[in-house]
């Protein structure tokens, strides 16, 4: 069994059925294969072939075989797997760590017995605060002891005890935003003198850390944010204009960035600056038919041969009842097509997962597919096309060797 399978993320997400539901749709699937044999589906008993009964006509093929392939699927999904006694043993170990979590602040006996204000906003937080903890617990459970067919058997019920709790799960979701505004308003205050600030970029200029130079010049943390913001503020001022010359000149983002020394937030920041100017709305406001108006990027060189779109990037639409030959055909084209994505993804510094989840896709089937361990169909080619051109077109494109190395204040 892979370690994927065993993350708490997956076990918070997973659901495993009680042994009783599990026979229920043992007993679902028996009855659907009888009905494909033609024979009865209560009992499995050889029926003769002209009998007919009154208002009922016997269910289609296709679909009993479509009800019998998600049952079967249902029983998989459900079933909690096999495992060898050291995983047992680690997930013995992390139930151990969850029911110390869960009590750590769980309400008492007495408190979900007494509904008061305070008894139900704790409660109401707790289970909150606490919800991938119990779905997991109760999976851990399942695996550990698969037969186990008690109603209360998964139920957190169990661990709950007559000790006060040891601490208050409200506080985990109050005065969020007061703290946030809190924080601001210091850094606003928060005022940094010519002299000291020149101190400053004496010191950031040698390649002092931040917890250095605060403890030389005696500064909180605060203090150090309020310069850290007047250098940026500069830095951006000062190069403003030359940006908005190149800006119309139609350069390139990545040439743009190079030119400046500016890392992609500086860029980011000077184009909502300039759309702020001129009237222009967030992307993710504008409409759909005025969103390619917005910013033009126009290439001083063609892509490269070996990473631009080719013409014959298409992979053949291969079921999986085609013969052995197209098969390996298909294996073959779709490996060749997923290197050329991987090739234009790594110049653009995009990961698997961060592909998969602009495409909403899961980033192992993905992965999969990428590496060619699963074949590509037509749909994932148009679709990783069409977004890899997109952002070739925003960022502008920049060959790997030549990808500026930064400059911008850390």
């Amino acid at each position: 069994m892979t370690d994927s399978l065993l993350t708490p993320e997956t076990l918070s997400k997973q659901t495993y059925l009680a042994p009783q539901k599990r026979e229920t749709i043992k007993q679902s699937i028996q009855s659907l294969e009888w009905a494909l044999r033609g024979v009865s589906m209560y009992g499995g008993i050889e029926m003769p072939r002209d009998i007919v009964f009154p208002g009922m006509s016997p269910p289609e093929p296709e679909i009993v075989r479509e009800s019998l392939e998600k049952d079967q699927a249902l029983l998989h999904a459900s079933t909690p797997p096999e495992l060898s006694g050291l995983e047992k043993n680690r997930l013995y170990r992390r139930l151990k760590d969850l029911d110390e979590t869960i009590k750590h602040d769980m309400p008492t006996y007495d408190m979900m017995e007494q509904p008061t204000m305070v008894n139900v906003e704790h409660h109401m937080a707790w289970e909150k605060l606490h919800k991938k903890h119990i779905l997991e617990r109760r999976n851990i459970l399942r695996i550990l002891d698969s037969e186990n067919d008690s109603p209360f058997f998964t139920s957190v019920e169990q661990i709950r005890t007559s000790t006060p709790p040891k601490g208050d799960p409200r506080r985990f979701f109050q005065n969020f935003d007061y703290m946030q505004f809190q924080d601001a308003k210091e850094d606003e205050v928060a005022v940094v003198d010519d002299e000291s600030y020149g101190r400053f970029l004496e010191l950031k200029c040698a390649g002092w850390a931040e917890m250095t130079i605060c403890k030389q010049l005696n500064w909180p943390k605060e203090t150090y944010n309020a310069a850290m913001t007047r250098w940026r503020k500069a830095i951006t001022d000062g190069s403003y204009t030359k940006f908005l010359e190149l800006q119309a000149a139609g350069r390139p983002a990545a040439e743009i960035r190079a030119l400046l020394g500016w890392s992609q937030d500086f860029y980011e920041d000077a184009m909502g600056r300039w759309q702020t100017s001129v009237g222009i709305p967030p992307q993710g406001e504008m409409p759909v038919a005025q969103q390619h108006h917005t910013v033009s990027y126009t290439m001083d060189e063609p892509l490269e041969p070996s990473l631009a779109p080719q013409e014959d990037a298409q992979v053949p639409d291969t079921p999986w009842f085609a013969p052995e030959s197209e098969q390996v055909k298909g294996h073959a084209k779709s490996a060749e097509v997923a290197h050329r994505f991987l090739r234009r993804m790594q110049s653009l510094d995009l990961s698997i997962t961060g592909v998969a989840k602009m495409l909403q896709l899961h980033h192992l089937t993905l992965g999969r597919k990428l590496k060619g361990k699963a074949m590509l169909t037509p749909d994932d080619v148009v679709a990783l096309t069409a977004l890899l051109d997109k952002v070739e077109r925003e960022r502008g494109y920049v060959p790997p060797d030549n990808m500026p190395s930064g400059g911008n204040p850390a």
